[in-house]
């Protein structure tokens, strides 16, 4: 349903997780990665999904992905689904210490416990050699200092699966906890 809904919400239409409807803006999400990171050759993609990002590198970088949801790999994009498994951010033994010049993940820690983000980060920066380019939504800080319930801000992004829905500061420390 997650991946397929095209449910209507406040901010419109669900839109469902195929090249079809995604691909402009998983060529726009590519740019912004390109422009931001060091130069990289080998990348993961973790928490993939239907593997839209993956088939957009796949031409010119080693890629893979990974996603926990076994339907999202089951129903991955054809041009990628040869370099998408099923596999969980926060136990990726399968890849070795630094062996990934970027680790990606867009859109996934939001919507696990603090435990498990915290665990899924550790095996990111383990795996990382050059960079972890990740993506969440955030709390502004009146809004965390009105009300420190993380599911509770989790209303204003339109999705109440997000359950850590958390202030900057609490990223920076993640990230600073795990030695980068």
């Amino acid at each position: 349903d997650y991946f397929q809904s095209g449910k209507v919400n406040e901010y419109g239409p669900d839109l469902p997780y195929d090249w079809e409807h995604r691909e402009g803006q998983t060529r726009a999400t590519l740019i912004d990665i390109e422009s931001v990171c060091l130069p990289f050759k080998k990348a993961i993609d973790m928490g993939c999904g239907t593997g839209l990002l993956v088939r957009a590198m796949r031409d010119r970088y080693d890629v893979w992905g990974y996603d926990i949801s076994e339907w999202a790999v089951e129903h991955a994009d054809a041009q990628a689904k040869d370099r998408v498994s099923v596999g969980d951010a926060r136990n990726l033994q399968i890849v070795a210490d630094r062996s990934v010049d970027l680790v990606i993940c867009l859109d996934v820690l939001e919507h696990m416990s603090h435990e498990d983000a915290s665990k899924a980060l550790e095996e990111m920066t383990r795996i990382a050699k050059k960079e972890v380019v990740f993506r969440v939504p955030i709390a502004r800080t009146i809004e965390w200092d009105l009300n420190k319930d993380p599911k509770a801000l989790a209303a204003p992004t339109g999705d109440l699966t997000h359950i850590l829905v958390v202030p900057e500061e609490y990223w920076l420390w993640q990230i600073q906890r795990h030695g980068w």
